[in-house]
């Protein structure tokens, strides 16, 4: 019994260790798949990664391509979100707009580029019903608190279902293209006046000529008639009068020549006002001027740059006089440095309705600013006591022709403007009326002066 036993469990026990090594055996047949299946499924994953690796790279090269492409063109563009949000700016836009991309992100566009609310209401129900709005040129108020003329266009962004997801700004600083507008109006002015001059010239003067000659006979014979010798000033003195006009006419017209040299402005001021002081001596007037150790030097033209000072001190005595207002008149200036951003190719860089007005964009010193955002200048301030210029004529003042004396030719600021255009220069005008007038010319620093000062 005890051996048939012993059989019995020898055979079950072979059974078992060969059911062992049959599972034994599949299992490491299975586990060897597995490692193969591991493997291939390993070797797709990685073409896979491969793959979306060369995808995301050709995105990100399609992305940075699109951004360069972007942030290289010369229109402004700002991107909106349906709550007319902004969520991209370009750098055209930020130097446009004077300010940084985290200054602006996020911001309502509204208070990017300010203007009247009905426009940007016109301009995005436009937007909504066409996909996009015509240019439209208009004057805003940017962060930075500058007026410019820009034109302005927006488009709707739209997804593959049509449906719109945003919009688009797009707009253009105007200043640069308005300037050589004003040069090109200015130009053919002068090139009409200049015709208009010769012919004057030569059909007038002949006989304006035989008119003061014989006019001047007439006095010497009167000499005892002296009612009568009176009457023949007048005549001379209106063919004087006449003949003056001509020469400012044909000298306005003519072409200028510069012959630059460095001068010392408080020198030219003082040889302007002697001269006046010489030729008006029915209305005397005092000058306050800078301690003699301040001065500024200019490279420019002397004799054309003195015409110009001698222009406007002129206009101020005169302004005075008619305003009964004490005869004094004060000359500054400076080396001063002005923004580059808000220069443009037009000469008169500001006009302001009060004498006590701030240019943000002209500073005497540079604190904690790029030396190459600033431009170096020489200015000269005149500065009258006089009734002021009234609203309503601000943009004349530097028409020719253009007067509001009785006697004026109207061509005294239009050669203040022509001199100081000539030598790429600026003006600046601030007028209040009761109070006075302020002319500041710029000019372009000698090379020496264009360092900027910091503040201490």
């Amino acid at each position: 019994m005890k051996a048939g036993t012993s059989i019995k469990q020898l055979e079950e026990l072979t059974s078992v260790f060969s059911l062992f090594n049959s599972t034994t055996e599949r299992l490491t047949q299975a586990y060897s798949k597995l490692e193969d299946d591991v493997v291939r499924i390993n070797n797709e994953l990685d073409a896979k990664n491969e793959a979306l690796r060369q995808k995301i790279d050709e995105v990100n090269h399609v992305r940075s391509y699109l951004e360069n492409i972007l942030q290289s063109m010369s229109t402004a563009v700002i991107a909106l979100d349906l709550q007319h949000r902004v969520t991209l700016i370009n750098r055209c836009a930020e130097h446009i707009l004077g300010c940084t991309r985290e200054m602006i992100i996020s911001k309502h566009i509204a208070h990017i580029l300010v203007f009247e609310a009905a426009q940007w209401k016109e301009i995005f129900e436009l937007c909504v019903q066409n996909s996009n709005s015509d240019e439209k040129e208009t004057v805003v108020v940017t962060p930075a608190n500058e007026k410019i003329t820009v034109g302005i266009a927006m488009s709707a962004i739209r997804n593959r279902h049509d449906q719109t997801t945003g919009y688009l700004v797009l707009f253009r600083d105007l200043r640069e293209l308005k300037g050589l507008q004003e040069k090109v109006r200015r130009a053919d002015r002068l090139a009409s006046i200049g015709e208009m001059a010769a012919r004057v010239a030569h059909e007038i003067r002949n006989p304006l000529g035989g008119i003061e000659g014989f006019a001047s006979l007439l006095v010497r014979e009167l000499e005892s008639d002296t009612s009568k010798q009176q009457l023949a000033h007048y005549i001379l003195q209106g063919a004087q009068s006449v003949n003056h006009i001509i020469t400012n006419l044909l000298d306005y017209a003519r072409p200028i020549h510069l012959k630059k040299e460095l001068f010392s402005v408080r020198e030219a001021v003082f040889d302007v006002f002697g001269n006046i002081t010489a030729v008006k001596q029915d209305t005397p007037a005092d000058i306050i001027m800078p301690n003699d150790s301040h001065d500024v030097q200019v490279f420019g033209d002397r004799i054309m740059i003195q015409q110009a000072i001698w222009n406007i001190l002129v206009n101020g005595i005169d302004a005075m006089r008619s305003a009964g207002a004490p005869m004094i008149l004060r000359v500054d200036y400076q080396t001063v440095f002005i923004r580059k951003r808000s220069l443009s190719h037009e000469t008169l860089l500001y006009f302001e309705h009060s004498l006590n007005a701030c240019n943000e964009n002209i500073v005497t010193y540079a604190p904690d600013r790029n030396e190459l955002d600033l431009s170096c200048w020489s200015s000269i301030s005149i500065s009258d006591g006089g009734q002021g210029i009234s609203k309503e004529l601000f943009e004349k003042v530097f028409f020719p022709f253009f007067t509001t004396k009785e006697n004026g030719s109207g061509l005294g600021l239009s050669t203040v403007y022509k001199i100081v255009e000539e030598h790429n220069g600026k003006i600046g005008v601030r007028s209040e009326q009761g109070k006075g007038t302020c002319f500041t010319l710029f000019f372009p620093c000698p090379q020496e002066q264009r360092r900027v000062p910091h503040e201490h």
